[in-house]
């Protein structure tokens, strides 16, 4: 082997440790959800009626004070209601007769990274604004059967029919 391709495959040697030792961190770090488990991203504060939480195949009756997570679809009976607070300070309301998906929540001030999408296959909710639609008013969605709201101001209600 000659001098020169030693010294390359030392270098690769280098370089891929040098590589791992860069991501290595970032794979043990990665939040949870992007490890298939859903994380915290709120807790319920009122109940009323008839009103679950569907999460991994298991429907949960809510109390106040419950954790809500990520991933987690929300619904209400004839007579229900749900309200909910975000991590990100965002009040949530659901009401009667209604599907409301938490599809996506990112809230991390220091890595600037803040996402809030949602999925509204029926009935009525009011959503007012928190932290992420403060520091990054874009990164507000819900999605409705017939198009996608951009969130820009604080507050907004919505019905969707059946």
């Amino acid at each position: 082997m000659s001098s020169d391709s030693h010294h390359m495959q030392i270098f690769w040697v280098i370089a891929v440790k040098a590589l791992l030792l860069l991501l290595l961190p970032s794979l043990v770090l990665t939040p949870s959800a992007a490890r298939g488990q859903s994380v915290e991203i709120g807790v319920v504060r009122s109940v009323a009626g008839t009103a679950h939480i569907l999460r991994d195949g298991s429907e949960i009756r809510p109390a106040i004070g419950d954790e809500v997570r990520e991933g987690d679809v929300l619904r209400t009976g004839a007579d229900g209601a749900l309200g909910i607070a975000l991590s990100d300070n965002a009040v949530l309301s659901i009401g009667p007769e209604s599907e409301f998906h938490l599809v996506e929540f990112a809230f991390q001030p220091r890595n600037e990274v803040f996402s809030f999408l949602a999925r509204v296959l029926l009935g009525t909710f009011v959503y007012v604004s928190g932290d992420i639609g403060r520091l990054s008013p874009g990164a507000v969605s819900i999605e409705t059967p017939v198009g996608v709201i951009g969130i820009r101001g604080t507050r907004f209600a919505g019905f969707v029919a059946p």
